[in-house]
């Protein structure tokens, strides 16, 4: 029986939709009702990016930092912008350096014939942990720091405590969401670790990963299962993020 696994890491960090949760959403002056509106459409524009980059590479263009608005609904609005801006400038950072890797070809043949010892393949998962841990770091840094960045720019304490209502509706999912990443990571590592320390319960056929050992077989399986169901829980959490985006 032979098998072979994609890793997709699917990164969407909460700001993006907090900034839209009930933002302006009780201002009637006209010029806020237009902030609001390109505010929205832009942040739409860039969470059908992050929706349609099922490959994990497509970078999300950055929102344009001007505005048309004056005074205290032009520095809302600016500042906003680039908050998100920010959160844009980690995801691409992020799934820039985790495609450099190609994780998603460590099971394929061709890798699997030019690592003979599998060396590269884990110190290239080593090197993911790390990017991993730093840009939940980053991450974490800008959300624990958002409300004050924004009220350091301006922004009322209205609109704070409306940025801030959207914020606590993802910022577990954002948290999870790096948790999860991790995990992927760690169980590709165990795969690898297993065809390293068992090279005679395996081998290429056809292009295809065949274990001849049902052992090792079994063992194979549960890491993929696992890392499918890893995968599934991103896919869902970024389902509730876009939802609370729209909402």
């Amino acid at each position: 029986m032979s098998g072979n696994s994609k890793w997709l890491a699917v990164v969407l960090v909460a700001v993006i939709s907090a900034g839209g949760s009930g933002y302006y959403s009780y201002h009637k002056q006209q010029e806020r009702r237009q902030a609001e509106q390109r505010l929205m459409q832009d942040m739409q524009r860039a969470q059908q990016q992050m929706d349609q980059a099922n490959s994990g590479q497509a970078v999300v263009q950055k929102l344009d930092e001007t505005t048309q608005a004056t005074g205290q609904t032009g520095r809302t609005e600016l500042a906003m912008r680039q908050i998100i801006n920010q959160v844009i400038e980690v995801r691409n950072g992020y799934t820039q350096e985790i495609a450099a890797l190609q994780l998603d070809k460590l099971l394929e043949a061709s890798n699997l014939q030019a690592d003979p010892d599998l060396s590269q393949s884990l110190a290239r998962l080593d090197k993911a942990a790390a990017v991993v841990e730093r840009y939940r770091l980053k991450s974490k840094d800008l959300l624990d720091h958002a409300h004050d960045q924004l009220a350091a720019k301006g922004v009322g304490a209205a609109d704070l405590n409306s940025f801030d209502a959207g914020l606590r509706k993802n910022r577990s999912a954002s948290d999870e969401t790096w948790t999860l990443e991790a995990r992927i990571v760690v169980e590709m590592r165990s795969v690898m670790e297993l065809l390293r320390q068992h090279p005679k319960h395996w081998t290429l056929q056809g292009g295809q990963l065949t274990f001849n050992n049902p052992s090792s077989l079994n063992q194979y399986q549960q890491h993929i299962r696992t890392i499918q169901e890893l995968v599934a829980r991103e896919q869902s959490l970024q389902q509730q993020m876009s939802l609370n985006h729209q909402s």
